[in-house]
């Protein structure tokens, strides 16, 4: 097959199961290229980024925020892209069938980008916004293939909850296909409309082979949390903290270990500060996959309290606890969108309500003094992270879902 993945930043770290995707893809002897909105900004990238040259398979959309410059950037790509595809560009300043992406040049400028019209067999999209624009460049002729989108989260709650729960109707007459995340989405998706038929329920994986077992130290006066995520308020850090710092006041030796960065870690730096628990926590900022493995596995529970952002924002089913779960540490989440169809509460770990500091403290202290349940709990994880969110059964899965659509289509 020949593959488009029309994504946001490549390659984002906190993003690695969508290069997890295009590394399985290339392995099985797919042709894939990759289309991004920017190339990202972080301050490391993955080494298979550079051992497998991924990045000469990517085309990057650099088009300006600022209005001036996309006005100026704007004359001068277009101008040069009409000599090339003057009915595809002059087509995407549809504004009524394109909306704001014809309004705000988005369109026009993507096509004058591409070199030359390009053929696939599936342009998959990751994120409801990018389906919108791979079916948009499909529509207007610069790119051909079946438009399969995956939706993740943030696409079916903040973004819906800011642009309407109408926002997809053409997208969901138009795609040909949608692979929610978990069964959370999938109900999402048939709220808001979309054909059911059109629907499968494709999880994310990781390489499972690729994670050690938790490292024990026998210590059993010190206990090691951690949590990775980027650092925003749909990640829960804050109330972590709130919850150990009430386990601090019990005289308990802990430490936390939080590995990622983002706009709330001044603030979160500062909220440890003021509970007296600074000298417990660590912010480690961003890691790479093999970083994070080795920092990880020599942690005892992992913490993934995820919650309902203030503009709705939700996430999908991360992969921070699947790979927590893969290496056997007990987890600590909470009851939010697809988790629960990852952590079995009781059984890999414990799960409370969001922003609920009470219930997580009684987990923490559950969790803790029951250290002889961590095995079985880790081993429990491990089993449904091994048999649900295998990247290379779910590598298989997803060859069979595209392949089927295509034949599908050609009969």
């Amino acid at each position: 097959m020949k593959i488009a993945f029309v994504v946001n930043e490549f390659p984002k770290l906190s993003e690695t199961f969508v290069l997890r995707q295009i590394v399985d893809l290339i392995e099985a002897g797919h042709e894939v290229e990759i289309f991004a909105n920017a190339r990202s900004r972080d301050p490391k990238e993955q080494p298979v980024v550079s051992e497998m040259g991924i990045l000469r398979r990517c085309y990057y959309f650099d088009i300006p925020d600022n209005r001036v410059r996309r006005l100026t950037k704007a004359l001068n790509v277009l101008c040069a892209g009409i000599l090339r595809r003057p009915k595809q560009i002059l087509r995407s300043f549809n504004a009524i069938r394109y909306g704001r992406l014809a309004l705000s040049l988005r369109l026009p400028l993507m096509v004058a980008m591409l070199p030359k019209a390009r053929r696939y067999d599936v342009i998959y999209c990751h994120f409801g916004p990018n389906g919108v624009i791979g079916e948009a460049l499909r529509d207007v002729g610069a790119l051909s293939g079946r438009v399969v989108t995956v939706f993740h989260g943030f696409d079916l709650s903040s973004y819906v909850r800011q642009h309407g729960r109408r926002i997809y109707r053409s997208l969901f007459d138009r795609g040909d296909l949608f692979l929610p995340v978990s069964n959370y989405y999938a109900k999402k998706l048939v709220d808001l409309g979309c054909d059911p038929t059109k629907v499968i329920v494709h999880r994310m994986g990781i390489q499972c082979d690729d994670y050690p077992s938790r490292v024990t130290t026998g210590d059993s006066n010190y206990v090691r949390f951690v949590s990775v995520a980027r650092l925003v308020e749909k990640k829960g850090i804050a109330y972590a903290l709130e919850a150990l710092s009430r386990i601090s006041q019990q005289r308990f030796n802990f430490e936390y270990i939080i590995v990622g960065d983002g706009p709330l870690r001044g603030e979160l730096e500062s909220l440890a500060a003021k509970l007296n628990i600074s000298q417990n926590v660590r912010f480690v900022g961003w890691k790479t996959g093999e970083e994070v493995v080795d920092l990880v596995s020599k942690c005892d529970i992992f913490l993934g309290l995820s919650v309902t952002s203030k503009n709705g924002d939700q996430e999908g089913i991360p992969v921070a606890l699947m790979e927590a779960a893969m290496m056997g540490l007990p987890v600590i989440a909470t009851l939010h969108s697809g988790i629960p169809e990852l952590v079995e509460d009781g059984s890999s770990g414990y799960l409370v309500p969001e922003r609920d500091v009470e219930a997580t403290t009684e987990a923490i202290l559950k969790l803790i003094n029951e250290r002889e349940s961590w095995e079985y709990m880790g081993r429990r994880g491990a089993l449904v992270v091994r048999t649900m969110y295998n990247s290379q059964t779910q590598g298989r899965v997803l060859e069979n879902i595209l392949n089927g659509l295509i034949a599908r289509d050609s009969s």
